[in-house]
């Protein structure tokens, strides 16, 4: 068959279209994605920027992080500043932002724009601006953002492999439980336009500098198992970063590249980076991860969540990995939910 005429057109969900309307009929906009960057907002924000911009928009995309150079590939990256916003534009597009305080940078919604719009994909948001789509069945925020930018006419190459990038990473390259055959679909469609999935997902996930894989190894040497093995955890600080010479912004698949211990049910990563504060990433295979973050004031999804600890790296263990066999004693709390 001939695979230019192939047809894919999942239906639009309902909550996208009056976004798509703020889109159509506002003049400029600020593309706003969460704290610490990762594929899937990054993705989003680079589709979306392209095809505003393909509109005849002012749009200006900022990532206060800066852009992870796993990611400089994608065409028209150098397009999203890490400068921040010059001044407010008529809407703002906050994506992955549950809560004001995750927004890059940590400027507040109003000083991006008079007029706001949450696109997310947690089950958790606070429902903070003016308009909000949050669709926790979505495997990421880029599949959200594809009817978007489908409508607006905005898929080519370039928007089709930012929304690829995004899509892959949020799902763990399709292995987590975030993903059911409208992903595929969706997928399938950003591939008629040209783009090359197998080559993407080897710039992604098979090419990595000898400082990643350095620290890899480093991060690796901290693994420990927690009782009969179903949970196991790792650290990670700032001396390791700086003896394998590598920066915090690209270690966007360590989490994912150590949980692939056989027989762990749960993977913790402990990432002291900054003083008094400790990121805790946790990964799970069968057993509901969100709650746990919850507990300690974070959240995410089922199999993927995450949480600030203020404290010591001693203070997390104890805490973190209490909570984790507490809850661990009622598989009524944990259980994955059926699909």
């Amino acid at each position: 068959m001939n695979q230019g005429i192939m047809q894919y057109n999942p239906p639009l969900p309902g909550p996208a279209v009056p976004i798509i309307e703020a889109l159509k009929k506002n003049r400029s906009f600020i593309i706003a994605p969460h704290e610490n960057i990762d594929g899937d907002a990054l993705g989003s924000t680079l589709a979306l920027f392209l095809t505003l911009d393909k509109m005849g928009k002012e749009v200006y995309a900022y990532s206060a992080d800066g852009v992870p150079e796993l990611f400089m590939f994608l065409n028209g990256i150098e397009k999203i500043k890490n400068a921040p916003p010059p001044s407010p534009a008529q809407v703002a597009v906050l994506l992955e932002c549950s809560y004001p305080d995750r927004i890059s940078g940590g400027y507040p919604p109003e000083r991006l724009g008079s007029f706001t719009v949450n696109i997310d994909h947690h089950p958790i948001n606070g429902d903070y601006t003016d308009l909000s789509w949050v669709d926790h069945e979505m495997s990421s925020c880029c599949e959200m953002a594809y009817y978007i930018v489908r409508e607006l006419g905005g898929l080519d190459a370039d928007t089709a492999s930012a929304l690829f990038v995004g899509i892959m990473t949020d799902t763990g390259a399709l292995q987590f439980s975030n993903v059911n055959s409208h992903t595929h679909i969706v997928l399938a469609h950003l591939l008629q336009f040209g783009i090359q999935g197998s080559e993407i997902i080897k710039k992604v996930y098979r090419e990595r500098p000898i400082a990643y894989l350095r620290l890899f190894g480093r991060v690796a040497d901290t693994l420990q198992r927690l009782d009969d093995g179903s949970v196991a955890w790792a650290d990670l600080d700032c001396a390791m970063l700086d003896e394998c010479g590598i920066e915090q912004k690209e270690l966007q698949t360590l989490t994912e590249d150590l949980n692939r211990i056989k027989d762990t049910d749960i993977f913790v990563l402990f990432k002291a980076l900054d003083e008094g504060k400790i990121r805790v990433s946790l990964r799970s295979n069968e057993t509901r991860v969100d709650n746990i973050a919850r507990k300690f004031g974070g959240g995410g999804h089922t199999q993927a969540a995450a949480f600030d600890f203020k404290g010591t790296l001693e203070e997390a263990h104890s805490a973190v990995l209490s909570e984790i066999r507490n809850a661990k004693k009622q598989p009524g709390l944990i259980k994955q939910e059926a699909r």
